[in-house]
């Protein structure tokens, strides 16, 4: 979800024109557009590295699941 809210502030970001603001806790302070972008775009690095890790868990976890079922099926039927 925020992968995609930053995608999506990215895009806005791009098609602004004037001044760019940022949100710092509970005020807002402008801010470089250009600076903003790169830390937008290092966010989404960083949650598409996050994403791939995530995958790559659930994956060994799918395939150790499904070792176990199948040991358990097997000593089920000695």
């Amino acid at each position: 979800m925020e992968l995609s809210e930053t995608k999506d502030a990215l895009k806005e970001l791009e098609s602004s024109h004037g001044d760019v603001f940022k949100v710092i806790g509970q005020i807002m302070i402008k801010s470089d557009k250009l600076k903003i972008k790169e830390e937008m775009l290092s966010k989404i690095k960083i949650f598409e590295v996050r994403m791939k890790e995530l995958e790559k868990q659930e994956t060994s976890l799918s395939d150790r699941i499904e070792k176990i079922r199948d040991d358990d099926l097997n000593n089920s039927k000695d």
